[in-house]
């Protein structure tokens, strides 16, 4: 079962889901992604470091962040640094505010700062990488993560970021091995195995993504987008009947979208 989020971090998340859950990169099928479950711990503090003296201003910084007013949240953030120019909370908050009016250059500046005074700061590490990837600068997002995953192997989100991170710099065998191990961290994510399924599809991992399709199938008979997950992957390994069976049913469910008929024909060409 999964714990919902308490305190400042679940307060914050929903603003950074809304941020980082916008459509981007090469892939089609991977542009939701963030969208689907964030797990960015924009208000975590480093840990490690002591008391923060400007605790209490980057807590109102983090306060106008949920209430949408990005810039007093940036108007508290410079108060905070003010006060403690070597607070990396402040920087990775300030980061954080600054993706809500699109400053993505200065964000990424911002949490490169808070890595460089913390650098076993995993929320500023994986906040960057996540910028570098809304920038598209696919590789050095997926580096920064393979370093970072090792400061917090057992955090099953920062696993699956690095798994979809993975995927975005084309390193497909690599992303679903940290697919294989933030399911193992956290096995009732369905949401994480749909994404492993896609990637296993892009991979050309047809008979594996057919597992993962068929069991979302399975648990949920009337979501399209899977059975037609689920059709590719029949189709791509040679389970041609099922994959007819699937398709045909898709066709009947949506009789105005050509793709799958289209797709249909083009695979028994």
């Amino acid at each position: 079962m999964i714990e919902p989020e308490s305190g400042l971090r679940g307060r914050c998340n929903g603003l950074v889901r809304l941020i980082f859950g916008l459509s981007w990169g090469p892939w089609a099928c991977l542009v939701l992604f963030l969208a689907a479950s964030a797990t960015v711990y924009a208000a975590d503090p480093p840990s490690g470091t002591g008391p923060d003296p400007a605790q209490a201003i980057i807590e109102e910084a983090v306060r106008k962040i949920e209430e949408g007013r990005p810039d007093d949240a940036l108007a508290a953030c410079r108060k905070a640094l003010a006060q403690n120019p070597q607070s990396a909370w402040a920087f990775n908050v300030q980061g954080t505010a600054r993706l809500a009016t699109n400053q993505w250059p200065q964000a990424l500046d911002d949490f490169t700062r808070a890595a460089e005074l913390a650098p076993g700061y995993v929320a500023a590490r994986l906040n960057r990488a996540l910028v570098l990837a809304r920038l598209q600068r696919y590789d050095e997002a997926a580096k920064e993560l393979d370093q970072t995953v090792h400061l917090a192997p057992r955090d099953a989100g920062l696993v699956r970021h690095h798994g979809r991170v993975l995927s975005l710099a084309g390193r497909l065998d690599a992303s679903v091995r940290a697919y294989d191990n933030a399911l193992t961290l956290a096995p009732g994510r369905t949401d994480w195995l749909r994404e492993r399924g896609r990637v296993l599809l892009q991979a050309r991992r047809y008979y594996r993504a057919w597992v993962d399709f068929n069991r979302l199938v399975e648990l949920d008979p009337d979501m399209v987008q899977d059975r037609w997950s689920r059709a590719q992957a029949a189709l791509g390994s040679g389970r041609l009947a099922e994959g007819r069976t699937d398709y045909d049913l898709i066709i009947t469910l949506e009789p105005g979208n050509p793709d799958p008929m289209n797709e249909l024909a083009w695979f028994l060409a």
